[in-house]
C-alpha cells in the first residue's frame, strides 16, 4: 500500500500459520530536518550522519492485534529508491536505516494496537539531509519479520 506524507494508509497482514491477522491504519506526517536538539538539562544534541529527520506518526488499530515496535519503520534514502522498487516484492534491504530514539523529539514507543487503540509518537532517523529527497519511509510486513512491505511512503 502506498501512500504520501499526511495521508492514512490501511493496512492488513496475517502471520506465516495464517491463524493471526492484524489491520491498522498509519498516518505519517511529512518530515522536519533538525540539526540539532536541547535536552531538558541545556544539552545540545547533535546527529552523527548530519541531520535528525522527525516524522509523526499515528497508528489505530482496526481488527486484531498488531505487536508495534518502531523498528518497524524504514528510512531509505532516495539513492536507493529505485533499486528497492524495482524489486518485485519489495523487500528490504539487510541492515535497513531504523529509528533512533531521542526522548526531546517524543519519539514512540512499542505496544500492542487493538481495534480502537491508538498509538502516536515521533520516528527519528539520524541521516543525512538529503535522505528525505526522494527517499521512503517503509513499514515492514505485519505479524511477519520478512517479506513485502506493507505500507511506504514516498517524500518529495
Amino acid at each position: 500500500m502506498a501512500g504520501t506524507p499526511g495521508n492514512t494508509v490501511t493496512v492488513s497482514g496475517k502471520n506465516l500459520f495464517g491463524n493471526k491477522s492484524a489491520t491498522i491504519e498509519v498516518t505519517l506526517s511529512r518530515p522536519k530536518v533538525h540539526t540539532e536538539v536541547k535536552s531538558a538539562n541545556g544539552v545540545r544534541i547533535k546527529p552523527k550522519r548530519g541531520a535528525f529527520v522527525v516524522f509523526d506518526v499515528v497508528l489505530e488499530g482496526v481488527e486484531g492485534t498488531y505487536e508495534f515496535n518502531p523498528l518497524h519503520f524504514h528510512l531509505i534514502r532516495g539513492s536507493e529508491v529505485p533499486a528497492w522498487r524495482s524489486k518485485a516484492d519489495f523487500s528490504l534491504k539487510k541492515t535497513p536505516d531504523t529509528p533512533t530514539p531521542i526522548d526531546e523529539f517524543n519519539s514512540i514507543s512499542f505496544g500492542s494496537i487493538s481495534a480502537g487503540d491508538r498509538i502516536s509518537g515521533s520516528l527519528v532517523f539520524d541521516q543525512p539531509r538529503t535522505a528525505v529527497d526522494g527517499g521512503a519511509v517503509v513499514l515492514r510486513a505485519l505479524l511477519l519479520t520478512d517479506g513485502p512491505a506493507s505500507a511506504y511512503w514516498l517524500l518529495d
